[in-house]
């Protein structure tokens, strides 16, 4: 790696020699370091790409995408407590067999997408995201 180092040098010092950087526009203006600084250059080319493009990696997204699901689950149940509070006694199986349907596919979806997280996300960067107890849940709504 020495030899990459001096080459590299000698190379600057023959451009500066040449005044190849005299024309500069940010000349004497101080280096802007990346955070990225410590990743090889193929891995900052392509965060760079993704950062210009606005996408997130997998793992990032599907961060973004629990807790947005998360949300909507638990307003889906407190709607659905409300619903069944309110149904008349004659439909009101009817209401629960909806119910329990439309969470349990609602928690499944969030308990999935927190496997797959947790199966794409870098060791060290994961979140803790706890997976919906369907059954508990359909306990506390009498929808067993």
């Amino acid at each position: 790696m020495d030899w990459m180092r001096i080459v590299g040098e000698r190379k600057i010092k023959e451009a500066m020699d040449a005044g190849v950087f005299d024309d500069n526009p940010l000349k004497g203006q101080p280096l802007n370091y990346d955070e990225d600084m410590g990743l090889p250059p193929e891995q900052r080319v392509v965060k760079k790409i993704l950062k210009n493009a606005g996408a997130l990696p997998q793992w990032m997204q599907l961060e973004v995408d629990i807790k947005r699901e998360r949300e909507a689950t638990v307003k889906q149940k407190e709607r659905a407590l409300k619903l069944l509070a309110k149904a008349p006694l004659e439909s009101r199986e009817r209401v629960k067999a909806r119910l329990k349907s439309e969470l349990k596919e609602s928690m499944s979806l969030v308990n999935t997408m927190i496997l797959q997280y947790n199966m794409v996300c870098p060791a060290g960067y994961a979140r803790p995201f706890a997976p919906f107890g369907i059954q508990k849940e359909m306990e506390q709504l009498g929808v067993e």
